[in-house]
């Protein structure tokens, strides 16, 4: 009896440190999980840092102001390596790049890591959530978004030397292919409000004419509204055509010749709201329609008229 209760004591003795040790490290046994991208880049904002400077004790669910003291250093042997990562933030038994991506994939899927999702070395068929290991097997992300062949995704220590966090990072298909060593395929998309939108007319036009642009969104929680707005080519700020709406479509007239973007943002309802940047361009008409008008006002042209009727009405008396 008194074998089996100092076991059992033992048991629960262990037990209390491993607790302790998971509690320090920032180790969690359950993961609450999110698939939405907003949550995640919420959570770890843009150009903030994946480490706890300041601190010994591992935060992976924090990040700083300061950027890693850690330095990549030249072995001379045909390899390098870092030197300084004890400020590092670590989750799922990794740092930097992997580590950041590792909780990212707990935070939205509840896996500790990403190694026992199904691989495959082309990229095709992406989704955002799916995971990219490239540059030669030296850098690891999350795919946010694809269009066409533009990926965007978020990092961490993309630049491999501060732990920086940076989202809405984009490379062509075709650049990182040339270094990729593997994706791994998320068991689900994240859930992501994407701002589309399209010209319903060429995206160059003549001056005098109309423009006319389409929105729609997708993925987030359905039920969208749309918010247009335009840049004119002498402006700084954009002005809004449409505030946030159901109608999808609106005509624009632009006043001036030169470089215009109108910006489409779509919420969704949970209130999330998204981006995309259309440019276009206004060219000198074939006709000249200022021209026209200066010679239609001017007193040369009245008197033309005026003579043109004249005689008209005295053909008809006679």
């Amino acid at each position: 009896m008194r074998k089996i209760f100092l076991k059992s004591l033992k048991y629960i003795f262990i037990t209390a440190m491993l607790s302790c040790i998971c509690s320090l490290y920032g180790i969690t046994a359950s993961a609450k999980t999110n698939c939405d991208l907003n949550h995640l880049m919420e959570m770890f904002p843009d150009e903030k840092y994946w480490n706890h400077v300041g601190s010994y004790i591992n935060n992976p669910d924090g990040w700083t102001d300061t950027p890693c003291p850690h330095v990549l250093v030249d072995s001379g042997l045909g390899y390098d390596y870092y030197v300084g990562l004890g400020e590092c933030n670590e989750f799922g038994g990794d740092v930097q790049c992997i580590g950041f991506v590792n909780r990212l994939v707990y935070e939205a899927y509840g896996m500790e890591n990403y190694l026992s999702w199904e691989q495959k070395y082309d990229l095709e068929n992406l989704k955002p959530g799916d995971v990219i290991r490239f540059l030669y097997d030296m850098h690891t992300v999350m795919v946010t978004s694809v269009d066409g062949n533009m990926i965007t995704y978020g990092e961490c220590n993309g630049n491999l030397s501060d732990c920086q966090i940076k989202w809405n990072v984009q490379k062509s298909k075709d650049e990182i292919y040339e270094s990729l060593t593997a994706v791994y395929v998320a068991p689900s998309m994240l859930s992501v409000p994407l701002a589309n939108g399209s010209y319903t007319s060429d995206d160059t036009i003549e001056r005098g004419e109309n423009i006319s642009f389409t929105a729609y969104g997708e993925g987030g929680s359905e039920k969208y509204t749309y918010k247009f707005a335009v840049k004119a080519p002498n402006d700084t700020k954009f002005t809004v055509i449409q505030n946030f709406d159901e109608n999808t479509f609106i005509n624009y007239h632009p006043d001036a010749m030169g470089d215009y973007i109108v910006k489409i943002s779509v919420k969704d309802s949970n209130g999330e709201t998204k981006t995309k940047t259309l440019p276009f361009t206004v060219t000198k008409p074939t006709i000249d329609y200022d021209g026209l008008i200066y010679f239609v006002k001017s007193p040369l042209f009245l008197l033309a008229i005026f003579a043109l009727s004249f005689r008209a009405v005295f053909n008809m008396i006679l």
